[in-house]
């Protein structure tokens, strides 16, 4: 797992986003979040689990907390199949109904 940043307000994640990951690419993301606008993007991110989700929602909560706002880019499947489950899509900022 991957965190680049691509230009000054957007991130990129990549690889799998898991269990073990999230505990090196938490602290990576969260002191690159200044507050202001980010976009993170995760469209290289190949496989995510629930650990990936509740990194992504308190992720969403400190940037809002530093007075800034996050954005996710491009969430695989499984996590926004998961969001629905949970009930926190709308958290995530996905779009539609579960299907």
């Amino acid at each position: 797992m991957n965190l680049i940043t691509v230009n000054a307000g957007q991130l990129a994640l990549q690889g799998t986003l898991d269990m073990d990951s999230v505990a090196t690419i938490q602290p990576l993301l969260l002191q690159a979040m200044q507050g202001g606008q980010l976009n993170l993007d995760l469209a290289a991110v190949d496989k995510a689990d629930a650990a990936a989700l509740a990194m992504l929602l308190g992720a969403l909560r400190q940037q809002q907390q530093r007075g800034g706002e996050l954005r996710l880019q491009h969430l695989p499947a499984s996590l926004v199949s998961q969001a629905r489950l949970y009930g926190v899509a709308d958290l995530l900022g996905v779009q539609g109904n579960a299907s």
